[in-house]
């Protein structure tokens, strides 16, 4: 996956990237919206799905005006590093290989990225 994702120009060797981040900087915290004064702070095993949330653009006109100033602020490289589908997967495959592939199901879930993965830059 890194090769090809080099190879793509998606990790140059001049540009500061990050396939995880490790601390509580606000801008690496995910949460979940409850309702209008709640928000509930995300863990790592609901990263995926609040990922894909990620990418979509909010019905309600609020949460999309929420969206664009929150993208607005933290700037293009953040959501070009955030919401590429490559650095998702890039992203879950480093979480799987910095915990270590403990079980069937890691070894099925990193087989599933890799296979995502070629599906996006592989011909058949």
């Amino acid at each position: 996956m890194i090769h090809k994702m080099y190879e793509l120009g998606l990790l140059p060797d001049d540009d500061v990237f990050h396939l995880y981040h490790g601390d509580f900087q606000s801008r690496n915290l995910l949460v979940k919206v409850v309702d209008d004064s709640t928000v509930k702070i995300t863990d790592d095993d609901a990263y995926e799905e609040e990922e894909e949330d990620a990418m979509k653009t909010p019905e309600d006109i609020e949460r999309s005006e929420f969206k664009r100033m929150f993208e607005e602020i933290v700037g293009t490289n953040f959501s070009r590093y955030s919401y590429l589908p490559s650095y998702i997967l890039a992203h879950w495959m480093y979480y799987i290989l910095t915990r270590g592939v403990c079980s069937g199901g890691d070894l099925y879930v990193a087989e599933e990225i890799i296979s995502k993965f070629k599906k996006l830059h592989c011909s058949s």
